[in-house]
This record gives structure tokens, sequence and C-alpha cells, in this order.
């Protein structure tokens, strides 16, 4: 089996509906304003299984594949789900086919569509904030007509191309390229929407490489590089390729339109240093655990500022829970009380950490109770890190916060 299979006809939502039946990694959702878009919400080893007939065909397309709520018509049609060399048994690279090498760009995917009678720009779940950045920046570039003069902003004509195409049953896909919405790669202060491909709503075929180049030279829009000349050894190409640093990777693209991605040793290991601070309590953990120093260096610099800064924050925390016990306590000895004093007169006076501290350290070493209680708030901590929301962790760390928009799919 091999990555080349013939592309599925899809006209109506019914095509995909009946291939998804019963699978509860996709999603189909109904947008206010008339879309229903499928896609997939989550991935498991048998989401995406060797293509042999139409139906597990049609689950490639499940990727934000667009279509009119009222008549079940195709709409939109993105890239079809594609892997990384390796990823899949089905994914092998037969160089002897024709191809091209591609940039693989680190941003999101864009594509037009029309929403009430006019051209709106969405991502795989339709009109979100990331896919309003792209918008607002195709507005700010349009090329407009008033009082039958031309007025030109950018020379960038997104509109017209968006409007052909879709005309034609057409899907031009871009990647929104911003520091707004930075994944893991920094591609500078400019804003970049990037032509990659176009596919027909109905075959799912792609436009040649060629095509979409002239394309993108006619309307003044930028589209993604070819970054070598076609492969002939592939052992060498991945042995190069791996140890590039500062890019993601390529996609090697076959003229039949399918497509493998092959990613650098690099971006795998960045990638998988922004995830582990995408997640708050996954970075918590990694703060009080004394488990940076591997992470660090490999974070770009304005990252490691803002999680050695939140690292110095919820160090403070647990060192002023720290003091708040040793003061409870410090009091404590000095009246003379004893546990059971303790838990009469304590009952609702202090917070509820403070006090289980307290009845842990009752006996220890007033000397020794900052330093332990120090430990106490780590673990407790740690011990609570199981829910998103940290509730119970929070009742130690009071000011210490992390926004965790760092990785977005």
């Amino acid at each position: 089996m091999t990555i080349h299979y013939p592309f599925p006809v899809i006209r109506h939502i019914d095509d995909v509906l009946s291939a998804i039946e019963g699978r509860p990694e996709f999603i189909v959702v109904k947008k206010d304003y008339g879309l229903t878009i499928i896609n997939y919400a989550y991935q498991d080893h048998d989401t995406f299984p060797p293509v042999v007939d139409k139906k597990t065909a049609i689950l490639r397309e499940c990727r934000g594949i667009v279509f009119d709520t009222v008549s079940g018509r195709i709409l939109n049609r993105r890239y079809h789900k594609f892997f990384n060399l390796g990823e899949k048994s089905d994914s092998v690279v037969d160089v002897g086919r024709e191809h091209c090498v591609l940039d693989k760009l680190d941003g999101s995917m864009i594509s037009p569509c029309y929403i009430d009678g006019g051209i709106r720009w969405i991502s795989k779940m339709g009109l979100t904030d990331v896919s309003m950045q792209a918008e607002t920046y195709v507005a700010d570039n349009e090329t407009y007509v008033a009082n039958n003069k031309t007025y030109i902003s950018n020379k960038l004509n997104y509109i017209d191309l968006a409007r052909v195409c879709l005309a034609r049953g057409k899907t031009p896909i871009f990647e929104w390229l911003s520091r707004q919405q930075r994944i893991v790669l920094d591609y500078g202060k400019e804003d970049q929407l990037v032509l990659l491909a176009i596919r027909d709503n109905t075959t799912g075929n792609y436009y040649t490489r060629g095509d979409v180049e002239r394309l993108g030279h006619d309307w003044g829009i930028p589209v993604v590089q070819a970054t070598s000349p076609s492969i002939t050894n592939i052992d060498q190409f991945l042995s190069d390729l791996r140890q590039k640093e500062n890019t993601e990777g390529v996609v090697i693209a076959f003229a039949d339109g399918h497509m493998v991605k092959v990613k650098t040793d690099w971006y795998v290991q960045l990638h998988r240093a922004k995830d582990k601070i995408s997640r708050e309590r996954h970075l918590i953990a990694l703060i009080i655990e004394d488990k940076l120093d591997d992470l660090l260096p490999v974070l770009p610099l304005d990252d490691r500022e803002r999680v050695e800064q939140f690292a110095s924050w919820v160090h403070q925390d647990i060192k002023t829970f720290g003091s708040a016990v040793y003061n409870v306590m410090d009091m404590v000895r000095k009246e003379g009380w004893d546990r059971k004093s303790f838990a009469l007169r304590s009952d609702g006076l202090y917070h509820p950490p403070i006090r289980s501290a307290c009845f842990t350290l009752f006996d220890a070493s007033i000397e020794d109770i900052r330093a332990l209680a120090v430990d106490w708030g780590k673990t407790f901590v740690l011990r609570n890190l199981g829910n998103t929301a940290l509730e119970k962790a929070r009742q130690v760390l009071l000011t210490a916060r992390w926004d965790g928009k760092v990785v977005e799919e």
C-alpha cells in the first residue's frame, strides 16, 4: 500500500456523513452563518486507516471540509490529511514519481469561502480569531475600484483570486504567518498570507505546481517556495534535511496531489519543548521538579524569558506559603497551644493548606518549619495538578498565572 490513491469524489455532505458514522473522533459543527464543517477532534491509531476504498479515502478529507447547511452542497475542500514520513505504513516515498519539494510553513491554514454573499476567510473551524487576523490583513491589502479608478494598497489581489477560484468550484489554500499567531518559528514582523495550493471541491484534484505559481504571479500573491530540485537520493536528502536548523522541514509534493511531510530534528525538539510549556500544569510540574534545565536552552529567547519569569512567580508563591506556615507555627509555640487547642482555635481562621501543613509539621523544630513547609507546599501543588482549572493547587500558587498560548494546531 502506498500513499497514492484516487481522491474521492464528494458532492454532498451525505457522502461524508456515511463514512464517519460511528466514529467519535470526527465532529460535525453547524455554524449560525450557514456552514457545516466536518473535522477530526482527535487522532488515534485507527482514525486514518490505510486507504482501501472510498470510505477510508473520505476519512482523510475530514480536515475542515465545508458544506452549505441548507443544501448540503460542498463549498470548501482544504488539504487532505497527509502524514510525516514513516508515520503511517503507507507514508512511503517513491522519488521516481514526479514531485517537487516545498517549504513546510509553520502557521495556520486559511481559505476563503462565501458567507452571506460575501467572501470571508475561515480556518478549519470556520470564522475564528485566527481567521479574522487573516481577513483583516486581506482587507488592508485589497485592490478596489471607486469612481472608475483602481486603488491599490500593496498590489495584492486576494479577493480577486478567491472570487475566480470559488466561482470555478475550487478552494485556494493559504498559510497565515503572523506573530499574532506564532506557532514555533518566527517569520518576522511582517504578516504574510501565502498561497499553498488550489484544490477542486468535487474531485479533490490539486492544481499543478506550475499553475499555482502562475496564478500567484498573475494576482501578485506570494506562493510557497520550492526549496530544492527533485530528489534523486532519498537517504542523503533526509540525512541533510534533518540536520538543518531554523526551519520546520519540507513537504514532498507529488504531481498527483499526494504529499509527505519531513521535519527537521531541530524543529521536532523545539516543538516538543513548546508543547510542554503550552499547558500550565505541565510547566508547573517541570518548575517544581527542577526539570527546566534541559528545556530552556532549546526555547526561543522570548519564550525562555517568559518561562523564567513564571518560574520565579511559582517559587515566590511557594516561599510565601512556607513563610505563612512558619508565622502561624511561631505564634502557636509562643502561645503554648497543643494540637487540640490549635484545632479548635484555627478552624476557619487560616487558609486550608496552611492549616493542614501546620498539623503535619506540628511537632517539627521551629528552625526547620519554614523549609519543611516549602517542601509540603511543593508536594501539595504537584498532587493537585490533575485538573486543568488547578483550583486546589492555586490555594498555594496565589499569584502565578501562565497564559499558555504558545502552541496551536
